[in-house]
C-alpha cells in the first residue's frame, strides 16, 4: 500500500512515474512477473490518472490541444501493446523496461528545463 501511495504522489506531482514506479515495486519488491505486473499497473494507473487529472484540470494545468492527441495515442497503444508484449519473453521485457527507465531518467536530468 505504501508503494501505491508513493506512486500516486509522484504521478500527481510530476505527471509521470505512476506506471514505472508501480512496475518496479511489483517486480522488484513483490516478485511478480512482468506480464502480470503490466496489467495490474495499467488498472491502477486508470484510477490514479483520473484522480490526478481532475485537480490539474481545475487548476488549468491541462492544455487540451496537447492532451487530446496524446490520449488518443495512449488508447491506441494500450490496445495494441498488451497483445505484442504477450509474444515477448519476460527477460526481454525486463531489459526493455530498464532501458526505458534509464532513458527517461537521463533525459529528465540532462535536458534543460523549459
Amino acid at each position: 500500500m505504501s508503494g501505491g501511495f508513493m506512486s500516486g504522489l509522484v504521478s500527481a506531482i510530476f505527471g509521470v512515474g505512476g506506471g514505472i514506479i508501480d512496475e518496479a515495486v511489483m517486480i522488484l519488491l513483490l516478485g511478480m512477473s512482468i506480464h502480470l505486473s503490466a496489467g495490474r499497473a495499467m488498472f491502477g494507473m486508470a484510477i490514479t490518472t483520473v484522480a490526478a487529472v481532475l485537480p490539474h484540470r481545475f487548476l488549468v494545468n491541462v492544455l487540451l490541444g496537447y492532451a487530446i492527441p496524446l490520449t488518443i495515442g495512449c488508447v491506441l497503444g494500450g490496445q495494441i501493446c498488451p497483445y505484442l508484449s504477450g509474444r515477448v519473453r519476460a527477460g526481454a521485457l525486463r531489459k526493455i523496461l530498464g532501458a526505458v527507465i534509464i532513458f527517461v531518467g537521463l533525459r529528465m536530468l540532462l535536458v534543460p528545463f523549459l
